[in-house]
């Protein structure tokens, strides 16, 4: 039960951190498209464009997504081994993935987070014309990899399970297919 309503949680939120990212990449495309023509069109570019789309935009686009695409499947594997093991073989492998994944993406949002309250502490802002704060970008990284040792835990959580009960549950993460889009 608090397993199912954990998925149903982290459901939710990447669901949230996914419309996060998919606005912010709507407002790079209209940042972009609106500098080129002002750049080219009217000779006078966006001063700031360039370092709000890679400071903020960017970091934020990539780091909200990546627990909603390691769930979806997307995210680059090597699964030629896995075909190859034996079956009793590829579960105890599965954990030992999910295990060593949680402690790696949650040392990142530990670390993450220290940064990003520390650059938000010290005030901390980035040398040129527009003296940009830096927490904003460093904040996407814990939240992110946060969100990612979540998914993993709850992964890890449910492939003991099935090991040790011998009942295999529906996946957490859903496998696409070769260039697929969204899981049908």
């Amino acid at each position: 039960m608090l397993v199912r309503g954990s998925v149903r949680a982290i459901v939710l939120v990447e669901a949230v951190a996914r419309l996060a990212a998919a606005v912010m990449m709507a407002a790079v495309m209209l940042i972009v498209v609106a500098d080129v023509v002002l750049r080219y069109v009217f000779n006078s570019p966006l001063a700031w464009a360039y370092d709000f789309v890679s400071l903020y935009l960017m970091v934020g686009i990539f780091f909200l997504v990546l627990s909603d695409s390691y769930m979806a499947g997307a995210l680059v594997s090597v699964d030629l081994l896995q075909q190859l093991m034996p079956a009793a073989v590829r579960g105890p492998v599965d954990l030992l993935i999910a295990a060593v994944g949680f402690v790696v993406f949650a040392l990142i949002a530990y670390v993450g987070g220290v940064e990003a309250v520390g650059s938000f502490l010290g005030d901390d802002v980035v040398a040129g014309a527009i003296a940009w704060p830096t927490w904003p970008g460093h904040a996407f990284v814990p939240v992110g990899a946060g969100l990612l040792a979540i998914r993993l835990l709850l992964h890890f959580v449910v492939r003991a399970a099935a090991l040790a009960t011998g009942y295999e549950p529906p996946p957490l993460a859903v496998p696409q297919r070769a260039g697929a889009g969204a899981p049908e």
